[in-house]
């Protein structure tokens, strides 16, 4: 079951413009709708709306979350096993749910390989995903020293 848009809903369009799958049609001041066909349930829209009147499929309202409350991942270095996974995959991951992603282009952590070096690895990664434009929201790679974390 999709998430519903209430009656309470004021027409801002933020719904519409942060949903990563384009489900969200409607005109400014009006009641937007979500099209069923194509909800994912991921809850982006429900996130960034300014008078949470959208429900999950569970019929129940999805707060507003302020952009400084979301959780960051973090990853343990003790446990990494240098494969890339991990930054190809949450780095999409995020984006497909509406977050924009700072990479930190020289942090990375890999190592040589037989098919490239470490740093062919990561300059291939941060090209790649800094093109990536299909999910809407900026991936950008920006080198670790000039990163101001919260």
């Amino acid at each position: 079951m999709p998430h519903f848009i209430t009656d309470t809903c004021i027409g801002c369009g933020v719904c519409e413009i942060k949903c990563p799958t384009h489900t969200i049609t409607g005109d400014k001041a009006e009641k937007y709708v979500i099209h069923a066909d194509r909800c994912i349930d991921c809850s982006v829209c429900a996130r960034y709306c300014p008078v949470s009147c959208i429900q999950d499929h569970h019929g129940e309202l999805v707060m507003k979350v302020k952009p400084k409350d979301i959780p960051k991942a973090i990853v343990d270095r003790d446990l990494c096993t240098a494969c890339e996974f991990c930054i190809d995959t949450t780095t999409r991951r995020a984006a497909a749910l509406g977050y924009g992603v700072t990479l930190a282009a020289d942090a990375h952590t890999t190592h040589d390989k037989p098919h490239a070096t470490a740093v062919e690895i990561r300059a291939h990664e941060n090209a790649t995903l800094s093109d990536l434009t299909s999910f809407g929201p900026v991936i950008t790679a920006t080198p670790s020293a000039d990163i101001v974390f919260p």
